[in-house]
């Protein structure tokens, strides 16, 4: 599965905040929503997303014994941040991640 969103961000918090520390924030948040998931930070990583750096963390967690993989990417365009995230099941991590990083670097425009 693999979901787009975006957000809008003040101006001066967007100028003075860097894609890596929204990231790094983000992740700090989706660490408590998923708190009583066995949540677990595979890493941190960075990727070009068509003409833009992405940004980005693997994480995995597990709800009724299945574990899940979740691959999520940051974009920053002027105020507006995008996040996209490809979900999918351990066993097919591989083939999920490898898919998900050839639809980022498609990306012509946002």
């Amino acid at each position: 599965m693999i979901v787009a969103l975006w957000k809008q961000y003040p101006g001066l918090l967007a100028w003075m905040s860097s894609l890596k520390a929204i990231a790094e924030k983000n992740e700090q948040q989706t660490r408590r929503v998923y708190e009583g998931h066995d949540y677990r930070l595979l890493e941190f990583s960075s990727l070009q997303a068509g003409d833009e750096k992405a940004e980005g963390y693997c994480f995995s967690y597990s709800t009724e014994g299945v574990t899940q993989i979740v691959n999520h990417y940051l974009i920053k365009d002027g105020r507006t941040v995008y996040a996209f995230l490809c979900t999918g099941r351990e066993e097919n991590r591989a083939a999920d991640q490898a898919a998900f990083r050839e639809i980022l670097k498609s990306l012509q425009q946002l």
